[in-house]
């Protein structure tokens, strides 16, 4: 009888288990300026689910990063402040 690992239940959302430096900072400045997945993914012109991506990955590219900031108004350098965790 082999027995079987207990799934985490500390997370709540679906892939979650795992953010990144980069993921948490979009995830401080969305929180700071009000905006969902969403809204966000609708005002940079990305899918939503490139944001969520976005959070798990190190880093996306330059491009993106550009996008993102200008979609949330901040400068591109807000993604790279190590004062925001």
């Amino acid at each position: 009888m082999s027995k079987r690992k207990k799934k985490d239940k500390g997370s709540k959302r679906r892939g979650s288990s795992k953010i990144s430096s980069f993921g948490r900072k979009l995830d401080y400045i969305m929180a700071e300026k009000d905006i969902n997945a969403s809204g966000l993914a609708q005002r940079a012109g990305v899918s939503r689910g490139a944001i969520y991506y976005m959070k798990r990955a190190e880093r996306p590219s330059p491009r993106t990063v550009f996008k993102l900031a200008k979609a949330l108004d901040v400068p591109v350098s807000e993604f790279y402040d190590p004062a925001i965790h």
